[in-house]
């Protein structure tokens, strides 16, 4: 049997933890910030649809956060049940090192990105292609590879073997009336986990709210479970018909009060706070989420991610491996593990059955909520912002969006200086001077060679005879690219901005 040690350093970001295992000694030492709770039976930071005096988070059908459980004669590490984070994990042959920080585990193991490797972004941002297809590996200038583990449990036996654990899976959903109540039923689950008495940090439930359909919907469902406050951005970014997108009017009429922020208002900062969205998770869209912290600390927050991919008439599939189609909600890690709080993304429930979920979306009982412009109708919650009393005219009419990432997906690569405030990109500039990286001849000849092939398969793919082949095949989804569009995107100093984020990060994980 495993034996716990914890060391709690309050130095650290409150909710960040990393484990150290020594699978001959059977020992585990676990470093962690003051947030986390710990018991001889195990440690976790979240809250899950069960009883917290059980501890049974690895075995929760949803589950907020992660942690370590000890069963029988082996360790369990649990992710989150939503794809918004993963662990990364580092081994060796007797040793296997798991946290919930990517910085924090190559700060602990002596780690560092690959200044050579461009693709860090990419690799990051892969988790919207799905469970089957996301990149598991992220290389390192020394020593073993950093693993990335989303929504599974990793069960850690004597002598370093492991074993990957799928998630417990939801039954698939009848009608309309079934899916809400169950996601209301977890809801007050969650809800009272993470109020429990017999924690050490208690957090209390706090909705987001724009003039979209998902997060009102999950507002809606906060709300039952005890919600009395609201949170909102006062605009969508640039390049919308109408920006106003804040949920205050919504809120009011759901009887919550609302607090309203303004999402450039990080530009004003000096304290570089885009890095720790763009470590998170290569984009770091959500950095306008910044202007929020003061408001989320003991937060239980409810938001409406995945939205589309779940609520919209047409999800992706196949279900189980949760495809969506771009990795927003992803790049608050960590600041979520500085400021301390839960993330409750509502519509990751049941998301493995969205199959069930579309059938009802699109059966004849949800036709009188299928309004909406073409494109951007999604029945079910409408329904649930609109029976709890919200004005039909009020929200889901435009599709917005306030996410700002630095990193785009696309040939066009984001203005760096409309992007970071003037601080932040002095201090990117100063990083590139004092790190320059020059590629060798092999080295470039290699990245012309996959680009080219990148481009061919691209072309593959646009011919419809191809994809028919493949679909006659069965390769379908992201499995389409026999060489990783990863490698589509031409050179920039956009590169290695993943390389100063993390680096950047890593200084607040050097705690003695």
């Amino acid at each position: 049997m495993y034996r716990l040690t914890f060391e709690r350093a309050d130095r650290l970001p409150p909710m960040a933890w990393h484990a150290d295992v020594d699978t001959v000694r059977l020992t585990v030492r676990v470093r962690h910030g003051w947030r986390v709770e710990t018991s001889e039976r195990g440690f976790v930071e979240g809250a899950w649809d069960g009883p917290f005096d059980a501890l049974n988070f690895d075995r929760a059908s949803t589950l907020c956060g992660s942690g370590g459980r000890l069963r029988e004669d082996a360790l369990v590490f649990a992710t989150p049940t939503d794809t918004l984070q993963p662990l990364y994990i580092r081994r060796t042959s007797t040793r296997v090192h798991v946290s919930n920080s990517l910085p924090f585990l190559l700060t602990a193991t002596d780690g560092a990105l690959d200044p050579h490797y461009p693709w860090y972004r990419q690799d990051l941002m892969s988790i919207k292609d799905g469970l089957s297809d996301y990149v598991r590996t992220l290389p390192v200038t020394a020593g073993p590879p950093v693993e990335v583990l989303y929504h599974a449990n990793l069960r850690i036996g004597p002598g370093a073997r492991s074993l990957r654990e799928p998630k417990p899976v939801h039954r698939s959903f009848e009608s309309y009336e079934d899916y809400v109540d169950r996601l209301q039923a977890v809801t007050l689950r969650v809800t009272g986990n993470a109020a429990d008495a017999g924690r050490w940090a208690r957090y209390a439930p706090l909705a987001t709210v724009s003039t979209g359909y998902d997060s009102p919907a999950a507002a809606v469902l906060a709300r039952a479970a005890g919600c009395r406050e609201a949170i909102t951005l006062g605009s969508a970014r640039a390049g919308f018909r109408d920006r106003r997108d804040s949920g205050e009017d919504i809120a009011r009429q759901l009887g919550l009060s609302c607090r309203v922020y303004w999402p450039t208002s990080y530009l004003e900062r000096a304290d570089l706070v885009e890095a720790e969205f763009i470590a998170s998770a290569g984009e770091g869209g959500e950095v306008v989420f910044a202007a929020m912290e003061d408001a989320v600390p003991d937060s239980l927050l409810f938001t409406g991610f995945p939205g589309g991919p779940v609520w919209g008439l047409h999800p992706h599939l196949p279900e189980a491996d949760l495809i969506r189609t771009d990795p927003s909600g992803c790049s608050i890690v960590e600041i979520r593990l500085r400021t301390g709080f839960i993330h409750f993304p509502v519509g990751f429930v049941g998301a493995t059955r969205a199959a069930s979920i579309a059938a009802i979306a699109r059966s004849p009982a949800m036709a009188a909520w299928c309004v909406g412009p073409q494109g951007y109708v999604r029945p079910i919650p409408r329904r649930i912002v609109e029976e709890a009393g919200v004005d039909r005219t009020a929200f889901g009419w435009e599709k917005k969006a306030v996410a700002t990432p630095a990193l785009s997906t696309f040939d066009d690569e984001p203005d760096l200086a409309a992007y970071l405030s003037s601080h932040a990109h002095d201090h990117f500039a100063a990083y590139l001077a004092a790190n320059p990286v020059t590629l060798r001849m092999r080295q470039r000849i290699w990245r012309a060679g996959m680009r080219g092939l990148a481009r061919v398969n691209h072309r593959l793919l646009l011919s419809g005879r191809v994809l028919v082949v493949l679909d006659r095949l069965g390769v379908r989804g992201s499995r389409r690219w026999l060489v990783s569009r990863k490698y589509l995107k031409p050179a920039s100093i956009h590169d290695r901005l993943v390389h100063w984020a993390v680096d950047e990060i890593r200084t607040r994980y050097r705690v003695p």
